[in-house]
């Protein structure tokens, strides 16, 4: 055998040598990513009998490449961070040329070179290869030099290339790894959240190890159902948190909330959606863009959207593949259940503790009731023996006080039993302008200077709704505003469709009164909590109870000084 095929024959031997130990660094568990492509560099490097090497990869954070990986001599931290600054200010490098055109670059005499920027003066021959993802854009690039001329041949650049294929491989086993295990761990620590923020949080931080990006953010429908509302954020937007908002189909955020569809787009700029309300960076830096909608059960409840900076180099690729969008789809899916589930917890909890309550009034209700109907029957009794033989004078206004004590009984108890059964419903199809007609006409004085509004919006769907108990809630809510301005003021009543969600309907109680004090809005539901001192404190939990038991929702939204304002969201009846 000549001297070329013996020099072939021990050439492909090494090489097949070097691949086996550089394929069981890629199957290995053991070491992390950046370990095994240290490890696979040395390799190559000593198998092309060069001198220096370094990998660069694309910082997607920056929009450039930088040096992520380095072997040989002469390297240290400052001239790794060096390496590419001025191929890349200048538009000139082989690497920077590489990583634009996706194909390799081989040169025997740097000297002469059209591309090549000099940074180590010993350097004579370089190859440079490209790393590329499935869809072929340049994840990074592999740079060999060596002190000789000449040095680097086709065969060479073949192994190089093969090299740069294995660790794009395992580049892309490593980011579905880390996508799998962000799902995962979103959904075991779940639970564990007693915070929104904190959750929202932690669903950032695990896209952020599975995707680069420049700013993530979490926005939800507020109780209007009207806007999306910034909850939370990573990056310059997280300054605007509760600020910043999109009406409902407003630009590309809007658009996905109002669609219920995911929108992936590589420059938004130059889409017909894109408003650029809030800045999270220059508008000429921004690059591509995913928007999903974070969907609940029955209705949609946010976007989770991210963004990308715009590389000033065109082969920086800053739009997001198929994958990424399938990532952060199923992370809004999963934030959507458990947004879902914190609210029906807190619905079971609210349920559980009012039962608990009604438990407690119904024992007390069957216990006061008994004395006071003896009491009643003891009272009979010394008003007959007193009149027979006693000072009627003295001691008749004692038995009248009696009786009026015995009275306000009856009514607390009353109020008792109201309270145990509020959530006992007998359900039929019904009108709720009629109803609420119904409730204004029978608690709503005739002579007082309180000024009545209705504002009935025509042809609502009916709701599927125990009359009785809905008039008893709209009637204690009426009697409220009543109480609260009885020198005169104004009670609004007002039903309305609530827009993007079809299948509730809004009734609103407004007045003129003093309004709910800050400090005491979280507590006006709670059963026997009042500011009056008057009754037991539970008028509106037992609103409260019946418009839960009818699946539906009621807030206060009035203000301090400007007067109360009670919000009730009922479910329409179903077809």
């Amino acid at each position: 055998m000549s001297n070329a095929g013996n020099k072939a024959t021990r050439s492909a031997y090494l090489h097949a040598s070097v691949f086996g130990r550089i394929s069981r660094l890629l199957v290995s568990n053991d070491a992390q990513l950046d370990h095994i492509i240290d490890a696979i560099l040395t390799e190559s490097m000593h198998a092309l009998n060069a001198h220096r090497a370094f990998i660069a990869m694309v910082d997607y954070e920056h929009g450039e490449l930088a040096v992520r990986y380095t072997a040989g001599a002469g390297w240290s931290e400052m001239s790794a961070r060096l390496r590419l600054k001025m191929s890349q200010e200048t538009g000139r490098g082989i690497t920077s040329h590489v990583a634009a055109t996706g194909a390799p670059y081989r040169t025997g005499d740097v000297s002469s070179d059209r591309y090549y920027v000099r940074h180590f003066a010993d350097a004579r021959s370089e190859l440079a290869v490209p790393i590329l993802d499935a869809d072929g854009r340049t994840q990074g690039v592999i740079n060999v030099e060596s002190v000789a001329l000449n040095a680097f041949t086709e065969e060479h650049e073949d192994f190089l290339v093969a090299v740069a294929n294995l660790i794009a491989l395992r580049i892309v086993a490593d980011e579905q790894r880390k996508r799998q295990a962000a799902l995962v761990s979103l959904g075991r620590e779940i639970g564990r959240f007693a915070r929104s923020v904190d959750l929202y949080n932690r669903v950032i931080d695990l896209v952020a190890g599975a995707i680069q990006f420049e700013d993530c953010s979490i926005f939800l429908l507020d109780k209007d159902n009207t806007a999306l509302v910034l909850e939370a954020s990573r990056g310059s937007l997280g300054e605007k948190v509760h600020e910043a908002r999109y009406s409902l189909g407003e630009g590309i955020t809007g658009w996905v909330a109002e669609h219920g569809q995911p929108a992936r787009v590589g420059d938004p700029r130059k889409d017909p959606r894109w408003r650029g309300r809030h800045e999270e960076l220059p508008p000429e830096e921004v690059g591509g863009l995913i928007a999903a909608p974070i969907q609940g059960y029955d209705h949609l409840l946010g976007v989770l959207r991210i963004l990308r900076r715009r590389s000033a180099y065109a082969w920086v690729p800053n739009d997001f593949t198929d994958e990424d969008e399938g990532l952060v789809v199923a992370i809004a899916s999963i934030l959507g259940a458990v947004i879902d589930s914190v609210n029906l917890v807190k619905r079971l909890v609210a349920a559980e503790r009012m039962a608990a309550w009604g438990e407690m009034s119904a024992r007390s209700a069957h216990m006061i009731g008994n004395r006071v109907f003896a009491i009643k029957g003891d009272l009979n009794e010394l008003r007959h023996v007193c009149e027979e033989c006693c000072d009627r004078e003295k001691i008749m206004p004692l038995i009248t006080s009696l009786e009026r004590g015995i009275f306000r009984l009856e009514e607390i108890l009353s109020e008792f039993r109201e309270f145990v059964v509020a959530t006992k419903l007998q359900t039929s199809r019904i009108s709720i302008n009629e109803l609420l007609q119904e409730a204004v006409t029978e608690a709503f004085p005739r002579n007082t200077p309180v000024k009545l509004e209705l504002e009935f919006a025509p042809d609502l769907p009916p709701v599927e709704a125990d009359p009785s108990k809905l008039r008893r809630c709209f009637s204690e809510l009426i009697e409220n505003s009543f109480n609260f301005q009885q020198e005169g003021g104004l009670v609004r009543v007002r039903t309305e469709p609530v827009p993007h969600q079809p299948e509730q309907i809004r009734v609103t109680f407004e007045d003129r009164g003093p309004g709910i004090p800050r400090d005491v809005k979280k507590q006006i539901f709670r059963p026997f909590f009042s500011t009056r001192s008057k009754g037991m404190g539970l008028g509106l939990s037992i609103v409260k109870g019946i418009i839960d038991a009818h699946r539906g929702e009621i807030t206060e939204t009035g203000e301090e000084g400007k007067g109360a304002r009670f919000e009730i969201l009922l479910p329409v009846a179903s077809a």
